[in-house]
């Protein structure tokens, strides 16, 4: 991801493509002790493009939006949602969609983990979890 930064030196920031899958794991669908599950494509996209850990920010961008956010997002377990928000409001970032370089495995008690219901279904059609 870095290296999309050297190459574009006018992008704040850069998000690679990331799954939380089979795609990722061809092979398996277990990955350590952690069960692969597939998400519905609604649920793939949100989390692809919320969470932090397929990103590369420049750090004038993550200074100039003043960081994670702290408060009552922070508490709501919605800190990921509001700092790529902020981000795509101050910056141009691009997306690449290659192949999944980033893997967000499920463990247990993790986000993905306590949504997993709500994650592989359409939205609306589980509660909010």
């Amino acid at each position: 991801c870095w290296d999309q930064l050297r190459q574009h030196p006018n992008v704040g920031f850069a998000k690679m493509r990331m799954d939380a899958g089979r795609e990722y794991l061809e092979m398996s669908f277990v990955f350590g002790d952690a069960p692969v599950q597939e998400l519905h494509p609604h649920w793939q996209v949100a989390i692809e493009d919320t969470s932090p850990m397929n990103l590369c920010v420049r750090r004038e961008a993550h200074n100039f939006i003043r960081g994670f956010p702290d408060g009552e997002l922070f508490h709501m377990d919605m800190e990921d949602g509001a700092y790529m928000m902020a981000l795509y409001e101050a910056y141009g970032g691009v997306k690449w969609l290659g192949p999944p370089s980033t893997l967000y495995v499920r463990r247990e008690g993790n986000g993905l983990d306590r949504r997993m219901v709500q994650f592989t279904n359409a939205p609306g059609s589980v509660p909010l979890g």
